[in-house]
């Protein structure tokens, strides 16, 4: 290895580095080295979820962004390597040693260094510029638990629980969930009072071999002092008696200067617990997270990476299923045999061939588009993504590269033979690597119609660029409010956003604040660029009027969303009905051009009676009844289920002063209905209840409501 100065140092000689270090003790050993203290070394793996191929690379690549002396960080790099190889050569020796006893004795054996080195020597290094970006590791989902896919249910946190077996297992399990030392020791300590003198006891022995020879007699007469024996020649046991409870013990370690982690590893070698007491252990810390706002999403995390796979495939089950959760989403088994990750609604498929993870490895992996993808990657000037976003649970390096399969945005008369696009993957935590990619190639990729496949080491988060803004295709959607009041004038909603963008966040919000009618997607415009520095007119034409708004190209290539409103100067009485011409210009070009009818009902009088028989509409007077009728608390979340309402907006509408355990707020009930209405077009109000009423299994609710339906 040949290292010039720090800005020398390429970044796959720190990759090559990384894939030597493979066990916690060697990072450490490697981090002390660098720098690091122990705390540092600590955060580290927590943030990566004791992800040892990304524990690796961001020790190393935070340690190069730190260095300022090319000198220092050549000999420093040196060291480590040699370090490195010395430690390889000794454990070889030993191999080597164990190997001819083997065969003395008529035994085939492979060393587990030999199994080390076939695993990285099948690994082909993926030629690429490493770069950190730490701004996309932010979540953005976090302040909406459904955008996490809602609480853990308890059968989700009983399926984790079965799974820990040890208590130093529910301490690394409590330290994921980020819950404090105390709070953990409190869950963990021992219930009688005899046990926690015998666990006192053992923490004071490990104390007193930990503390110096000459500081032993001054710091026990202090700790007698503190706990107010006055005899002097009292023993350990004297002390240990005095702790009995839980703040006894909290309080006593700290007295001891020992850490949590270290009570904890005596406890688990002096006190004997049960599996089904740690169990119960395990789930009363899931509890009170949940109670803190733990979501699904994060526990799937975590149990990922303890390699909980039972526990994994039923919370993703769970997410998927959760009507809050907009992602798309999918999930499923990899092991040494390889597998497939599918999306077909977005033509979607990760292949991973057999032998890419090692032997005996069997893990649960999940494969999703991020609402915020463009955010997620750290694009160059000038490029443009042509494929979505996807991330992928698997944060390890494959042996063997998967076929990834995405949906492309690439023009097809823009498929030349001499296409570039660039490969962006995620490494590890705020850190990225880059390569180009050829066309059909075999480290390259291959373009269809609709679909572009490429392989990939690295499938944390991965997608495709390119520098050719002109071949991609934009997307302008045409939204229609389902009706207009009858002051209202007939308006149109335009999104022109990057394909990847196609259902901006801010019309979001507005859509579920129910702050104005909901819109409806009518059509979807695709178009080209011209020009990185025109910016756009869009222009709406009728028989008697002209409206026009301008777009800015850049935010347009950064990926920002534009939402335009358009008024069209049409009255109640022709009902919103006019024929339209939409057309996009940049420049002397007219990028896309389409006609298109629009017609809106207009908002009835839901306070007018309507006859039997001539019910065209959920009234007033009908969701009245209805909330008379529907009263059971389980009964009127069944129905906002079936509404389509998630499950944190239900509890927000039925959790009222006027709610009790077993019956429904009315006044927040009838509001959910309200609310409900306000999204359905008005001559689909009645036919959607009644079926929203029969899957709830509320058909009776729909009997008494006859006379109105």
């Amino acid at each position: 290895m040949t290292v010039r100065s720090r800005g020398d140092i390429p970044d796959r000689t720190l990759l090559e580095l990384g894939r030597q270090i493979a066990s916690a003790k060697k990072f450490y050993e490697i981090g002390e080295k660098l720098g690091f203290n122990k705390t540092e070394l600590q955060h580290i793996e927590h943030r990566t979820l004791n992800n040892r191929k990304d524990a690796n690379i961001q020790m190393l690549s935070r340690w190069k962004a730190s260095q300022t002396s090319g000198p220092k960080a050549k000999q420093t790099l040196k060291l480590v390597w040699k370090s490195l190889q010395d430690a390889s050569k000794a454990e070889q020796t030993e191999d080597e040693e164990k190997e001819k006893v083997s065969q003395e004795m008529g035994v085939n054996s492979t060393s587990p260094s030999d199994q080390r080195r076939e695993q990285v020597n099948a690994v082909e290094p993926e030629d690429m510029e490493i770069f950190r970006n730490s701004d996309s590791d932010g979540d953005k989902s976090g302040e909406d638990i459904d955008l996490c896919g809602g609480s853990p249910s308890t059968g989700e946190q009983c399926s984790v629980a079965l799974s820990v077996n040890c208590l130093s297992l529910a301490w690394e399990l409590g330290k994921a969930l980020r819950l404090d030392d105390d709070v953990i020791v409190g869950y963990v300590a021992p219930p009688d009072s005899a046990a926690m003198n015998k666990l006192a006891l053992q923490l004071l022995k490990k104390w007193w071999k930990r503390v110096g020879s000459q500081e032993k007699t001054v710091l026990m007469t202090k700790l007698l002092q503190d706990y107010n024996i006055q005899d002097c020649n009292a023993g350990h046991d004297e002390i240990s008696r005095k702790i009995c409870t839980t703040p006894d013990l909290l309080d006593f370690s700290q007295r001891l200067n020992l850490a949590a982690s270290e009570v904890v590893q005596v406890m688990s070698t002096c006190v004997s617990f049960p599996p089904t007491s740690i169990r119960h252990i395990v789930l009363q810390m899931l509890q009170e997270w949940v109670r803190r706002g733990g979501t699904r999403q994060r526990l799937l995390e975590i149990s990922q990476a303890f390699h909980f796979n039972d526990a994994a495939d039923k919370i993703a089950t769970e997410i998927e299923r959760h009507p809050g959760f907009l992602d798309p989403f999918s999930h499923g088994i990899i092991d040494h045999d390889g597998g497939e990750l599918k999306l077909d609604e977005l033509d979607m498929r990760v292949s991973i061939p057999a032998g890419a993870i090692p032997k005996e490895t069997r893990s649960m992996v999940t494969l999703r588009v991020p609402s915020c993808c463009l955010s997620k990657i750290p694009l160059k000037d000038g490029e443009v993504l042509i494929t979505p976003v996807i991330e992928c649970s698997f944060t390890q390096e494959l042996l063997k590269p998967a076929t990834v399969a995405l949906p492309q945005f690439i023009h097809p008369e823009q498929h030349q033979d001499d296409l570039r696009v660039s490969l962006y993957t995620k490494l590890g935590p705020g850190t990225f690597g880059h390569r180009s990619v050829l066309p059909n190639t075999p480290r390259g990729f291959h373009i269809s119609e609709d679909v572009v496949d490429f392989p990939t080491h690295h499938l944390q988060q991965c997608a495709l660029s390119s520098s050719n803004f002109r071949g991609v295709q934009y997307t302008c959607e045409v939204h229609l409010p389902l009706f207009m009041t009858p002051s209202q004038k007939s308006t149109l909603r335009i999104c022109i956003a990057h394909p990847c963008n196609r259902y901006p966040a801010e019309m979001r919000r507005r859509q579920e604040s129910l702050s104005e009618p909901f819109y409806q997607l009518a059509t979807v415009i695709k178009f080209s660029l011209e020009s990185k520095e025109d910016d756009l007119k869009l222009l709406c034409l009728s028989d008697s009027e002209k409206v026009q708004e301008t777009v800015p190209v850049r935010g347009l290539l950064k990926g920002e969303c534009n939402t335009l409103d358009f008024e069209l100067m049409s009255s109640p009485d022709e009902g919103g009905a006019k024929s339209i011409c939409l057309r996009i210009e940049q420049g002397t070009s007219t990028l896309a051009e389409q006609h298109m009818p629009t017609s809106m009902e207009v908002e009835p009088d839901y306070g007018a009676s309507q006859t039997f028989g001539q019910i065209k509409f959920a009234s007033d007077n009908m969701l009245k009844v209805l909330s008379g009728v529907v009263c059971a608390i389980k009964d009127a979340r069944d129905l906002g289920y079936q509404l389509g309402f998630s499950h944190s907006t239900v509890e927000k509408y039925l959790d009222r002063a006027d709610s009790s355990g077993s019956s429904v707020s009315s006044s927040g009930f009838r509001e959910m209905l309200c609310d409900w209405r306000r999204c359905v077009r008005p001559n689909e109000q009645v036919s959607k209840l009644r079926l929203a009423l029969e899957k709830a299994g509320l058909s009776y609710a729909s009997e008494v409501l006859l006379p109105e339906i």
